[in-house]
């Protein structure tokens, strides 16, 4: 089983992503959909670091 499927740890991982994203990061962000703004880097590095342990890049 991996984390991803565990409630517990996803409860605990969106709480972080919660508070350091949409807490702290959003409210310094100018314009309309601030959350959103905030989060998107973090899933883009998010992916990539996925993407390249899959296939095996350095």
């Amino acid at each position: 089983m991996t984390a991803a499927n565990d409630d517990v740890i996803r409860a605990v991982v969106r709480d972080r992503i919660e508070r350091a994203f949409d807490e702290q990061l959003a409210p310094r962000r100018p314009g309309a959909d601030r959350e959103l703004r905030a989060e998107s880097p973090a899933a883009v590095i998010t992916g990539i670091a996925v993407l390249r342990g899959k296939v095996g890049a350095r």
